[in-house]
């Protein structure tokens, strides 16, 4: 029975390594896929701006359109990845969240204004995985970007 109990943890803590890699590297071929530059051209336009947040409506007012289009993609993959960890999919959530815990933080703060409309509108359930990740490893986003949700 202990062998078969040490097997088991054995192919659990595989798993979970396989899975943590697949991430990160997911998060990685994006990133360099156009996501860097995506999240840069937002922040500049949002400079230009006057940091003005991005409306969840009428988003290429402020950038391009397939800029908008590309935030909602980060927002679903965070999202994603905010519900494999919540529901404890994914036991080296630290792992993962250290090596692309800035990227993630960007983009949610840069979707600031998204992200309060979704929830005020739809609840805290719409974007529910970004809301885990920003209560338990976004702190500074306490109340600043899900007004409505108790975090």
């Amino acid at each position: 029975i202990l062998t078969i109990y040490i097997s088991n943890v054995e192919v659990q803590k595989s798993r979970d390594i396989e899975i943590t890699l697949s991430l990160v590297a997911s998060f990685r071929q994006e990133w360099q896929g156009g996501w860097r530059q995506t999240l840069r051209d937002v922040k500049q336009a949002q400079e230009r701006n006057n940091n003005r947040i991005i409306p969840k409506e009428n988003c290429d007012e402020i950038i391009p359109k397939e800029n908008c289009d590309e935030m909602l993609n980060m927002l679903n993959w965070i999202e994603w990845l905010g519900l494999l960890i919540e529901n404890k999919m994914i036991k080296n959530d630290d792992v993962v969240i250290t090596g692309i815990g800035y990227q993630l933080e960007e983009i949610i703060k840069l979707s600031k204004g998204k992200l309060n409309n979704d929830t005020k509108e739809n609840g805290c359930t719409y974007w529910s995985g970004v809301v885990f990740l920003s209560k338990n490893f976004f702190p500074q986003f306490d109340k600043t970007i899900f007004s409505e949700c108790s975090i």
